[in-house]
C-alpha cells in the first residue's frame, strides 16, 4: 500500500465524512490504471496531484483543501484501510455511470423536442403555393395548383392554372365540394367548350343535395331534364 495515497484516503475520509471520500480516491487510482504498490515516482507524483485536484480542490476549493491536507490524520476513529482491489467497481464509478446515463437521457429528450419544434416551425412556414410556382413544367404546376386549390377550396388558386379546361374543372370540383351554386355560375357558359363543365357542376351539386331547384339553373333543357331524372332514380351517370 502506498502510504502517500493512503494518507490522502484518510484526509478524504475526514473531508467527506465517511466512505465516499475513500471511494473517490480509489476511483482516481483505478482510473489511472496503476498498481499503487509498484508505482514509479513520476507516476506517483502525477497521481497524487490528480487526487488532490479532483477529490479535494474541486470539492471545497483551494484554501479549504490546503487546510484538510495539512491536518494530521494518523489516527481517525472508525477508519480502516481504504485500499480496494484493482479493477473493482467503486461506489463513485457506479455514480459516474449513472450520471452519464442521466446526461444522455436529458440530451435525447432535448434533441427530441428540438426536432419537434423544427418540424412545427417548418410546416408552419412552408407554403405549398410557392412550391407550385417553382415547378419547371406547366403540367406539373397545374397539377400542383389543383391539389392545393381543392385542399383549401380556394378559387384564386384555380386561376393560377394555365390549362383552361383544368382551371374550370377546378372551379367545378370546388363548387360541388362546397355545395355552392354560385361557383358553378362562374364557369363561362358563353364558351361552347366550357358549357358542359358548368352543366356538370350544377348536375352533380343537384344530385348530392337532391335539389330540383339546382337543376333549374342549367341552361340546357336536355341536361336539366337529365339532372331531374338522376335525382328521381337515385343514381348518377356522371357524378
Amino acid at each position: 500500500m502506498n502510504q502517500k495515497i493512503e494518507d490522502l484516503r484518510r484526509k478524504a475520509f475526514v473531508l467527506y465524512g465517511g466512505q465516499e471520500g475513500i471511494d473517490r480516491v480509489n476511483w482516481e487510482v483505478v482510473n489511472a490504471g496503476v498498481d499503487e504498490d509498484r508505482i514509479t515516482a513520476k507516476m506517483e507524483k502525477y497521481l497524487l496531484n490528480k487526487i488532490i485536484k479532483n477529490v479535494f480542490i474541486e470539492y471545497v476549493g483551494l484554501d479549504r483543501a490546503k487546510q484538510i491536507l495539512a491536518t494530521e490524520v494518523a489516527h481517525i476513529h472508525g477508519y480502516q484501510s481504504g485500499k480496494s482491489a484493482k479493477g473493482k467497481f467503486s461506489k463513485i464509478r457506479i455514480l459516474e455511470r449513472v450520471n452519464f446515463i442521466r446526461i444522455m437521457v436529458i440530451a435525447i429528450i432535448i434533441g427530441f423536442f428540438s426536432l419537434i419544434g423544427f418540424v412545427i416551425w417548418y410546416t408552419s412556414s412552408f407554403d405549398p403555393v410557392d412550391s407550385c410556382r417553382e415547378k419547371t413544367t406547366e403540367v406539373s404546376a397545374d397539377s400542383c395548383f389543383i391539389q392545393v386549390a381543392l385542399a383549401r377550396n380556394n378559387l384564386t388558386l384555380c386561376d393560377e392554372i394555365m390549362d383552361i379546361q383544368k382551371k374550370y374543372n377546378c372551379y367545378s370540383a370546388i363548387g360541388v365540394k362546397t355545395n355552392n351554386t354560385e361557383i358553378c355560375g362562374f364557369i363561362p357558359y358563353s364558351d361552347p367548350e366550357l358549357q358542359a363543365k358548368q352543366d356538370r357542376c350544377y348536375m352533380c351539386l343537384a344530385f348530392q343535395t337532391s335539389s330540383f331547384r339546382t337543376c333549374k339553373l342549367i341552361k340546357n333543357y336536355v341536361k336539366q331534364a337529365e339532372c331531374e331524372s338522376q335525382i328521381e332514380r337515385g343514381r348518377s351517370l356522371i357524378c
